[in-house]
């Protein structure tokens, strides 16, 4: 696990820091959309790398729980952005940002594609996880 940087290179840097990977066998489960960051690295480390798409993050064409309209009656104070494809498919659903709504992302990976699409970071966690984003949230409304 890498010490403290939870993206593609911090794992990276954990295997050459601590492993070597040279002719090993390496499966690694990803999401459909994910960087080639980890199989680029381990290949170019010597490892045999094999993937298996995980999971994909697709946009929601239906609206069940009628999450949209709620976002477009009542607005937000935040809304928390957890991977780039989460940005890329929460513009492609079209709706704009609630006024006053701010911005939490996970990390620099994710803030770099909020920045791209000129959306306006209130919050990056420090710590890439689920639980520091959550920290760094709860810290930011604390003040």
């Amino acid at each position: 696990m890498p010490e403290k940087d939870f993206v593609a290179e911090g794992l990276v840097k954990a295997f050459k820091t601590h492993h070597n990977v040279e002719n090993q066998m390496i499966l690694w489960v990803k999401a459909d959309e994910t960087r080639e960051v980890i199989s680029n690295e381990l290949t170019g480390m010597g490892a045999i790398v094999d993937e298996a798409i995980g999971y994909q993050t697709v946009v929601e064409k239906e609206d069940n729980l009628e999450a949209l309209a709620r976002l477009k009656s009542e607005g937000a104070d935040m809304i928390t952005f957890t991977s780039s494809s989460t940005v890329e498919h929460f513009l492609e659903l079209g709706v704009p940002l609630p006024e006053g709504c701010q911005i939490a992302s996970i990390g620099p990976v994710t803030s770099q594609t909020l920045t791209k699409h000129q959306l306006p970071i209130a919050v990056e966690a420090k710590s890439f996880t689920i639980p520091g984003l959550v920290e760094a949230i709860r810290k930011h409304f604390a003040k």
